[in-house]
């Protein structure tokens, strides 16, 4: 049961990170009703929160932001030129995900792959050692290194050493995040009819080409665009990518500056 107890945690403090960046809405604008506007120019503060300028272009449409890990982050304000917001979404990570290494398949992590064959003595039917939790609001079941957890409005599935978490209420609403041993992908989807609200991250142990070990964005305004878009590039070790990057509360409230 080791793999399915480290899967389980490393998907925790991901969990975690992305609980932080979501909690940042109600106090923010939050999106429905009509569709947020973007400023002609964006409001780029000297500091937001732990980040601190580093540079801002003259006419006003992007800048950029350190970290104190290091992480750098470029704000911009993105026409879509045509293009549906998904598109440019689509095509932001992309450009991100060549600067790490090739990922392990992090969409195998959904796969659950605990049956219900327990016998009257906790094994399998391979002979693998089983246990079967049922209590009102919250069920287990693990089958060696596989286990399967629901509790109201979250899905935990891990296989070995992958784990894949899902979201369907309040803050964490359409939130998923896949571990596994070597990386992390957490995406938050809350675009509604009017206006785009996503975040995409993806954390890995080793590093790209340039030693980039995380890469991702934060995304907001109307889907008839322009939209503030952040992307984030840090060299940061994995487990500092995830506490580090507490730093997505403080690139929400820069992007939401620009928007009204």
């Amino acid at each position: 049961m080791s793999k399915v107890l480290v899967t389980l945690a490393l998907a925790a403090v991901a969990a975690s990170t992305l609980t932080a960046c979501q909690k940042q809405k109600r106090a923010e604008i939050v999106v429905g009703g009509h569709p947020l506007v973007v400023s002609a120019h964006l409001v780029c503060p000297e500091h937001q929160g732990r980040l601190a300028r580093v540079s801002q272009a003259p006419d006003g449409l992007a800048c950029v932001y350190s970290a104190p890990n290091g992480a750098e982050i470029t704000l911009s304000r993105a026409p879509l030129g045509g293009r549906r917001v998904g598109e440019l979404l689509q095509a932001t990570e992309r450009d991100l995900a060549v600067l790490l290494p090739t990922p392990p398949a992090l969409e195998q992590a959904g796969q659950s792959v605990v049956s219900n064959q327990v016998g009257p003595d906790g094994a399998g039917q391979d002979g693998s050692d089983n246990t079967r939790i049922d209590l009102p609001g919250l069920h287990i079941q693990t089958q060696g290194d596989n286990a399967s957890v629901r509790l109201p409005g979250v899905s935990i599935n891990a296989r070995g050493d992958k784990a894949h978490i899902s979201t369907g209420f309040g803050e964490l609403k359409n939130a998923t995040i896949d571990a596994t041993d070597g990386a992390v992908r957490i995406t938050s989807n809350m675009t509604d009819a009017g206006n785009v609200d996503q975040t995409w991250m993806i954390a890995t142990d080793a590093a790209g080409p340039a030693g980039w070990r995380t890469v991702g964005y934060v995304a907001r305004g109307p889907l008839a665009g322009p939209v503030v878009l952040a992307t984030l590039r840090s060299r940061a070790e994995h487990q500092g990518a995830h506490s580090g990057n507490g730093d997505i509360d403080d690139i929400r409230r820069l992007a939401t500056l620009s928007l009204k």
